[in-house]
């Protein structure tokens, strides 16, 4: 009998977990959608009524397409990342506060170490910032070209078949289109390279840590818990 009241106390708690994890999953997307969802829906409208207090002079010299696509796709990846990152790095900063409190604790010498190092690497990945950053800005300038050429296309759908322009149209977005290509595969190039710029010295300051860890084992003699030195790892 007791067995079988411990098996269904074991069963209840685990459709407990299941149910409480599918409420807060639920939730977590939801109010992360909204808040996303939100942030694109004030910026949206907040450039549009920009767009109207500029002058003629402006439109004459700016597609319309490069409006479109400003308007459309960068406010549509700003959505993203708030929607899905924002949580994500608040968990992140928790992660990165508890473990630095639990380090200090356990070998307070060895985490000032560790955490010395960190000034030299973010100057060492900065160095890579700029060219990222330029590869992006090149990257959504021939996106918005794209959008521009398109939507000029289309808006003179009538003239490009009366004069039988069709192979110079596409000729036209070809051109655009390989220069997107082209402009995508730098940007990822620049941000593998910064990323392998800054795994060697990750992986030293993660060595660090490891010694730090087996010195505390070995000069402690009060127990830790398992699940406090595996959070650690």
């Amino acid at each position: 009998m007791i067995a079988i009241h411990v098996l269904s106390l074991v069963l209840g708690a685990l459709v407990a977990i299941a149910v409480l994890g599918a409420v807060a999953s639920y939730i977590d997307n939801y109010y992360t959608e909204s808040v996303g969802q939100y942030v694109a829906h004030d910026l949206r409208m907040r450039m549009y009524h920009h767009l109207q207090r500029l002058s003629l002079g402006y439109y004459n010299t700016h597609q319309t397409g490069t409006i479109l696509s400003t308007i459309t796709a960068d406010i549509q990846t700003i959505q993203g990342f708030a929607s899905g990152s924002t949580l994500n790095i608040l968990v992140d900063m928790l992660t990165i506060i508890c473990m630095l409190g639990l380090m200090f604790w356990m070998n307070w010498d060895f985490t000032l170490i560790a955490v010395a190092v960190t000034p030299f690497l973010l100057l060492f990945v900065s160095r890579f910032k700029k060219a990222v950053k330029k590869a992006t800005h090149e990257v959504r300038k021939e996106q918005s070209e794209i959008v521009a050429v398109v939507q000029q296309g289309l808006e003179s759908m009538q003239v490009v078949k009366a004069f039988g322009q069709e192979k110079t149209e596409e000729a036209l977005l070809q051109e655009v289109s390989h220069a997107t290509v082209n402009a995508a595969l730098k940007a990822r190039s620049a941000s593998l390279r910064s990323s392998d710029a800054w795994e060697p010295p990750a992986a030293e300051s993660a060595r660090t840590s490891g010694v730090m860890r087996s010195r505390s084992r070995s000069s402690r003699t009060i127990t830790t818990p398992s699940i406090l030195l595996s959070s650690v790892r």
